[in-house]
């Protein structure tokens, strides 16, 4: 019984310090790390920085964060890749329902743009 007892103690301690490290996602200094490589020409870096942001705030529902992200991904990722674009779109489709109301307006206005970009 004791061990059962220091076995479900030693997870709940873990699970609390798993949490705990997961909520400190430190969303300026990614933004510094993200201009950073951004200045020094480092663009699938600073893509990579953008995806992590992006998630943490969508995991935190941080609209303001999920706005920025969004816009740094798809200007980052047009780069080099060649149907950035494209991607966009489906991104933007796919996530127009699964965020608050002023996401979802964030991302009906994205939507035109981004074809109007194909367009042109």
């Amino acid at each position: 019984m004791k061990r059962i007892s220091l076995l479900i103690f030693a997870i709940m301690i873990f699970s609390g310090i798993y949490a705990q490290e997961e909520s400190e996602f430190d969303f300026h200094k990614a933004w510094l790390m993200l201009q950073n490589y951004e200045e020094n020409g480092l663009p699938r870096s600073a893509l990579n920085v953008a995806d992590s942001i992006y998630q943490a705030a969508a995991d935190r529902e941080e609209n303001e964060q999920i706005v920025k992200a969004t816009i740094y991904r798809i200007k980052l990722g047009d780069y080099y890749k060649e149907d950035q674009i494209i991607q966009a779109i489906d991104n933007v489709q796919s996530n127009i329902d699964a965020f608050q109301p002023e996401v979802k307006a964030f991302y009906t206005s994205l939507l035109p743009a981004c074809i109007i970009h194909i367009t042109m």
